[in-house]
């Protein structure tokens, strides 16, 4: 996300997040202030709107399901970029989600959905009550 893959000196590879669904936030860098001061006037500079409305669908996903680092859960949200900068497939229309829940080397979950961009919040929400719904159903198809 952050596009650093250039100014890196070691070999690295881009993984793209269609098989490997990133952990939820990584790669994002977020400032928190106070609002109304001098340091949040600054920032507003640098803030990127796409980036901030991928971490809060994120979280908001990760709100439904719980867990944290010691589960193999994965949510990658992505709003579609001009060149297909991000892993995503493009739709400037919406938000592209995907969500990994693993249950082991054999079992998992994996769903996708594309949010709209103004509802995303909500209907992430929903898709995650979904998503449960799915895991404990036992429904592992993709």
């Amino acid at each position: 996300r952050l596009g650093l893959g250039k100014e890196l000196e070691h070999e690295c590879e881009r993984l793209n997040c269609d098989p490997f669904v990133p952990s939820p936030n990584q790669g994002i860098i977020a400032v928190v202030t106070r609002r109304g001061t001098e340091a949040s006037e600054r920032l507003k500079a640098v803030d990127d709107a796409e980036t901030r409305r991928e971490a809060e669908v994120e979280q908001e996903v990760l709100k439904v399901i719980g867990g944290g680092c010691s589960l193999p859960v994965g949510v990658h949200a992505c709003c579609g970029r001009e060149g297909g900068k991000e892993s995503g497939s493009g739709n400037k229309e919406g938000v592209e989600l995907a969500v990994y829940f693993g249950f082991g080397r054999e079992k998992y979950v994996l769903r996708r959905a594309v949010l709209s961009r103004d509802r995303s919040l909500q209907e992430a929400r929903e898709f995650a009550k979904l998503f449960l719904a799915a895991a404990d159903t036992g429904d592992s198809r993709r």
